[in-house]
């Protein structure tokens, strides 16, 4: 444990979205792309019962849980880029 503490809040609509990152909004296409994304993993099956981590194993043995994910990048709770130019978000 990191003794980091985690807030999980949902962004599944536009407006929860862009309650979290509000930056975004200044780019409507990215808006969409990532609601469209969420949308469609939650409403095709990518939550459904059976696919859970070991599911994700099966399908990518690199799959990595949330904590992982974390750990392997030091996020420390700042704001991170993952490769998207900063052009990206404006």
């Amino acid at each position: 444990m990191t003794g980091q503490k985690a807030h999980y809040a949902s962004a599944y609509t536009r407006e929860e979205l862009l309650q979290h990152f509000p930056a975004f909004g200044q780019n409507e296409y990215l808006v969409r792309e990532l609601v469209g994304m969420t949308q469609y993993a939650v409403e095709y099956g990518y939550y459904a019962p059976g696919r859970d981590v070991e599911w994700s194993r099966k399908v990518d043995p690199g799959a990595l849980t949330w904590e992982m994910f974390l750990r392997s990048n030091r996020w420390q709770g700042g704001q991170v880029s993952y490769g998207a130019p900063p052009s990206a978000f404006e």
